[in-house]
């Protein structure tokens, strides 16, 4: 599965999680349930939900 971020390149994320690289999305992998951040992917769509508003 992918946790797609429609403009996840403007996100300011230091964790490794988003891949991609493209001119705009980014994305998360998740392959299996171990795969799962959940600390991690909470900062990431709050950095994404203040990306968006900035």
């Amino acid at each position: 599965m992918r946790l797609l971020f429609e403009h996840g390149i403007r996100i300011n994320e230091t964790e490794g999680l988003l891949a991609g690289n493209g001119k705009q999305a980014c994305y998360v992998q998740i392959r299996r349930q171990q795969d799962v951040r959940l600390r991690s992917l909470k900062r990431l769509i709050r950095a994404a939900t203040d990306c968006k508003r900035g």
